[in-house]
């Protein structure tokens, strides 16, 4: 009966271990919240303050006008940008998504760009490790550290050499969410319960030989 005690309670730690949720952010072309504003043709790149402003953002325009070599718009996700020929003037951009977390969620993603996103930013801070992309493939991506309540997950693009007098340019972003993937300590918490169910039933397995015998 002891075993069967130890083995039910191991089931209960792993069943306790938080689900992965998925925050409310949703795929460009598909969820209207995604915003765009242009922070003018520029050589300094704009500070992650002036990246975060919230003045001059618009509802980004899904591209209808597709341009070649880009990655074809599905029903999953779609290429936005500031209107929907996709034709841009050179300098900063900036695409930006309010939306609700959890602390425990991490979120997953994947994305392409013309030309490259210079810089992602969660809540006005820095995410590590997530920049350049391209548009012919898409590039993967994943933000955790995010607050309970309201987020804000910014990517600030670079399009066609800043602050050099370029021409016209196609400008583009796509954004798609993907699988949320555990925390490392909510994998441990579950092996660890794993590992305890099957001790328990090694030993029980033992007791009934030996009461057998």
């Amino acid at each position: 009966m002891r075993v069967l005690y130890t083995a039910v309670a191991a089931l209960a730690a792993v069943a306790a271990v938080p689900a992965v949720a998925a925050p409310t952010i949703g795929n460009t072309g598909i969820d209207t919240n995604w915003k765009v504003a242009f922070l003018g043709d520029t050589a300094t790149t704009p500070t992650n303050a002036q990246a975060s402003a919230t003045g001059g953002l618009t509802t980004a325009t899904v591209v209808t006008t597709m341009v070649n070599n880009w990655i074809a718009s599905d029903s999953v996700s779609k290429w936005v940008s500031t209107s929907a020929r996709a034709s841009s003037q050179p300098g900063y951009y900036v695409y930006s998504n309010t939306f609700t977390a959890s602390a425990a969620d991490m979120l997953s993603f994947n994305f392409a760009v013309d030309d490259k996103v210079t810089r992602v930013l969660l809540n006005g801070n820095t995410v590590n490790g997530v920049s350049g992309g391209g548009y012919q493939s898409f590039t993967a991506g994943s933000v955790s550290g995010l607050s309970n309540g309201l987020n804000t997950l910014t990517f600030l693009i670079s399009n066609n050499f800043p602050g050099q007098n370029a021409n016209i340019n196609p400008s583009g972003f796509r954004f798609q969410t993907t699988a949320a993937v555990p925390e490392p300590g909510t994998w441990m918490m579950m092996l660890g319960g794993f590992g305890v169910i099957g001790l328990t039933m090694r030993s029980r397995r033992t007791t009934s030989k030996k009461a057998i015998a």
